[in-house]
């Protein structure tokens, strides 16, 4: 993370209680987990901050919303799902000036709910199987719905704020800093 500039540090900081706060407070429990909208601004973060930082930006802001709301089983898995979801979006987006189209955003957004939901899916089918044999695959299946919504309810969000600021000129198509 050379030239970790202090806009950068400020906007990391303020997307990962914006990840905290949404995860939080658009919750809807489910048998094992819950559903929220998080994820929206776990990708947003990726396309402002980049790859590794969206991964630390993306992963810390929803692992600490684990870590307030007594998910605690969840918080080492969260870190590394929603991080590889800012990953790989901010991947797909890319650095260079102009890159922020709608195919690519499209692109982006599926991916990183693709790997959010099947994220939850093998460590949710793991986990459980730790409590019970017969039991991980099991609340697993039960709760792919849901992550799918999740996922794809965040994606189309994540995808018209972004036409939105980028339409309003609040973010440009060279949105990031080298």
């Amino acid at each position: 993370m050379k030239g970790l500039s202090t806009k950068k540090v400020v906007l990391g900081g303020l997307f990962m209680a914006l990840i905290c706060v949404t995860t939080m407070f658009t919750r809807i429990p489910l048998p094992k987990g819950y559903f929220n909208l998080g994820d929206v601004f776990v990708m947003l973060s990726a396309v402002f901050l980049g790859k590794y930082y969206g991964f630390l930006v993306g992963g810390i802001g929803s692992a600490m919303a684990d870590m307030l709301t007594a998910s605690y089983i969840y918080a080492p898995v969260t870190l590394v799902i929603k991080g590889f979801e800012a990953f790989a979006t901010a991947a797909v987006i890319g650095n260079e000036k102009g890159t922020l189209n709608n195919m690519k955003t499209v692109a982006a957004v599926s991916i990183g709910s693709f790997i959010m939901f099947t994220g939850y899916f093998i460590a949710e089918a793991f986990l459980f199987r730790l409590l019970d044999e017969s039991f991980g695959v099991a609340v697993a299946v039960i709760n792919v719905p849901a992550n799918v919504l999740q996922g794809c309810l965040s994606g189309l969000s994540a995808f018209l704020l972004l036409k939105v600021l980028k339409k309003t000129n609040l973010i440009a198509a060279d949105h990031r800093e080298g």
